[in-house]
C-alpha cells in the first residue's frame, strides 16, 4: 500500500535495501529474501557453506550459471527501474528526431557530464 518510490538506496553492508515514497513511509527491505536475520545455527551454516562449495563447484554449466546470475526484483523497484528507462529512452528518441528535422549542425546533443554541472564559477 505504497504510494509512489521515491528513492531507493542499498545500505553499507548490501544486506538491506532502503525505500521511500511519496507518502513519507521508509521500508527496510532484506536484499536477499530468502537469507535468516537471525544468526545461523551451525548445521543451517554447513548446509549453506555446501550449497556455496556447490555453486562454485559448478560454476562452468550454463544452468547453474543462470540459476545464480538471476535476481528477482521486488516489483515497485523494478517498475520504477523500467520507468526510468523509458524516460531516458524517450528523451533520446525526442532529441535524434529534432536532429533530423532540422538543419545540419542548428541541434547539437548536450554530453552527459555537462548536464551534472549546475554552475561553473570563474
Amino acid at each position: 500500500r505504497m504510494q509512489a518510490v521515491a528513492c531507493v538506496r542499498f545500505t553499507a553492508d548490501a544486506s538491506f535495501v532502503l525505500t521511500a515514497s511519496e507518502d513519507f513511509n521508509l521500508r527496510v527491505w532484506k536484499a536477499e529474501a530468502s537469507r535468516k536475520l537471525a544468526p545461523a545455527s551451525r548445521r543451517e551454516q554447513a548446509a549453506l557453506d555446501y550449497r556455496a562449495h556447490l555453486l562454485k563447484r559448478h560454476a562452468h554449466a550454463p544452468q547453474v550459471r543462470k540459476i545464480a546470475r538471476s535476481r528477482n526484483l521486488p516489483k515497485m523497484v523494478k517498475k520504477l527501474r523500467d520507468r526510468r528507462t523509458d524516460e531516458r529512452q524517450r528523451a533520446r528518441d525526442k532529441l535524434q528526431r529534432q536532429m533530423d528535422h532540422s538543419r545540419p549542425g542548428t541541434v547539437q546533443p548536450e554530453a552527459s557530464r555537462s548536464k551534472v554541472v549546475v554552475r561553473e564559477i570563474e
